[in-house]
């Protein structure tokens, strides 16, 4: 109910997601995945052998250039995503072409 009918979710490894947002700008991105993450944050999920556990997310976002690849996009992302591990970061982290 947070996305709009045209964003796609894509399971890309075992704890790994990527998140289609098209004709969205990075900074719109940002503030739809902290709101994803306050509906998600406490959440528990219950495993095949109904074990719970707590739901962590954290979220790399990164827009596309004219220039860049698909290839290139999800290495921005798994950059921005990266950077939310270091100490003190936030739970979003925004990949900046300069």
């Amino acid at each position: 109910s947070k996305l709009r009918p045209y964003d796609q979710l894509f399971r890309t490894g075992d704890n790994l997601f990527l998140l289609s947002l098209p004709y969205t700008e990075s900074d719109v991105a940002e503030m739809v995945l902290k709101r994803l993450n306050e509906s998600l944050t406490g959440g528990k999920l219950t495993l095949i052998d109904e074990t719970e556990v707590d739901l962590t997310v954290r979220f790399g976002v990164a827009s596309i250039e004219p220039k860049d690849t698909l290839e290139g996009v999800i290495e921005h992302a798994e950059a921005a995503l990266e950077s939310t591990k270091k100490p003190g970061a936030g739970i979003v982290s925004v990949y900046r072409h300069y």
